[in-house]
């Protein structure tokens, strides 16, 4: 959650201690974990083992489940913008095509009216 260790102490045997009778303070370790983080952390560091969580019920823990299906929204944002970036080049670059396209229509339009004895000029000039 932040890279630091729930039970902090100045001397091995004080760290020991703390450990054994599970004393630490989320609000210090962990002041922007969520409700469902803190209170999984509580469950697993709980000094009774007997109340401890299974492994299945870490996993069916509602904050690993949060994070989950965060994972999935993020990986279905990037596939989104995955395609929409693969939808703007293509549409950029059949707009570029269609511009040049229009582009020599008018240019050979152009070269149409300005050549001398063609119906464009005496069209033009009327």
């Amino acid at each position: 959650l932040s890279g630091r260790l729930p039970f902090a102490g100045p001397d091995p045997t004080e760290l020991e201690n703390k450990i054994k009778s599970a004393q630490f303070d989320l609000t210090k370790c962990y002041p922007n974990a969520s409700q469902n983080a803190a209170l999984f952390l509580k469950r697993v560091l709980c000094m009774f083992p007997a109340t401890r969580p299974t492994v299945k019920e870490c996993h069916a823990n509602p904050w690993l489940q949060d994070n989950y299906l965060m994972k999935l929204r993020r990986q279905t944002l990037t596939f989104t913008t995955a395609r929409l970036k693969e939808f703007l080049v293509h549409h950029q670059r059949k707009r570029s095509e269609t511009l040049t396209r229009h582009r020599v229509l008018l240019r050979s339009y152009s070269n149409t009216l300005n050549q001398p004895g063609s119906s464009g000029t005496t069209a033009a000039a009327q």
